[in-house]
């Protein structure tokens, strides 16, 4: 699924800003948020810390009208951290599957 934080205003010129992400966590993620951005006409170029849990793209006011009519959900900044923390315990678990395979020879 795809979600933004509650738009804040950090730059005035720009207007209300959030982060827009996907729930999915590693490389399905990515793509959904990748396909979604071109979707509402974002230039895949502009991703934020990508193939990381926070990967994300900033959206700007008519952005996220865009985003909220293609389909997207606004949630609060709980609610974002909690998604960043689960994509966290993802993201180390594979790591450490990864690692056990290298360990045995089976990878």
């Amino acid at each position: 699924m795809i979600v933004f934080g509650t738009p804040a205003t950090w730059k005035p010129k720009y207007g209300p800003s959030a982060h827009l992400i996907s729930t999915l966590p590693g490389e399905a993620g990515s793509k959904e948020l990748r396909d979604f951005a071109k979707k509402i006409g974002l230039n895949t170029a502009w991703i934020q810390k990508p193939g990381t849990i926070h990967e994300h793209f900033d959206i700007f006011k008519s952005r996220i009208e865009k985003a909220l009519q293609a389909g997207a959900k606004q949630i609060d900044r709980q609610e974002l951290v909690k998604i960043f923390n689960e994509k966290r315990k993802v993201a180390s678990s594979n790591l450490a599957i990864d690692y056990f395979f290298v360990e045995v020879g089976l990878k």
